[in-house]
């Protein structure tokens, strides 16, 4: 019977001090895991309003007056992007009120194209920040018989969107 408690006593010895063990020293470890969903960014910078001034005879005989340069556009965008332009109306306001959106060409590079209500491609990208997404120069087509006196207006939107 004493070597049945010795033994006990020893196992239970051996027990206590593998507890032990683990609450003198060692390591243990906790995993965790860190998340963020980050947003669509997307913003567009442009440049002064369009504006003719100074319009007179020389650019009526001439049949178009052009503002060079008119819009610069800066695209903020985390993911690649599509720059639209297109225009609100599909006649200017004012004037005779029969003024074609169409009568205000813009271009970017090449050949002008007149300006309607169907949204076309300015310029494409990848993602970045404070990118020079377009430079857009305009041409605005002049008419004697069409054009009577008034200021015409017509608004003009671009359009910055990432898939």
């Amino acid at each position: 019977m004493r070597i049945i408690g010795r033994i006990w006593l020893i196992l239970v010895t051996v027990v206590l001090l593998a507890g032990m063990s683990q609450v003198m020293g060692g390591t243990d470890t906790a995993p965790a895991t860190a998340t963020f969903t980050a947003p669509t960014i997307v913003a567009l910078g442009l440049t002064d309003n369009l504006s003719f001034a100074g319009l007179g005879k020389d650019e009526f005989d001439a049949g178009y007056m052009e503002d060079l340069d008119a819009h610069v556009l800066t695209a903020s965008c985390n993911t690649t992007w599509t720059l639209t332009i297109d225009s609100d109306t599909l006649l200017w306001s004012g004037g005779s009120g029969s003024k074609d959106s169409t009568d205000l060409q813009w271009k970017t590079d090449g050949s002008y194209a007149g300006l309607s209500t169907t949204a076309a491609t300015v310029a494409t990208g990848i993602a970045g920040k404070d990118l020079a997404a377009a430079t857009v120069d305009f041409n605005l087509l002049l008419s004697y018989a069409n054009d009577t006196p008034g200021t015409y207006t017509l608004g003009v939107t671009y359009t910055l969107t990432a898939p």
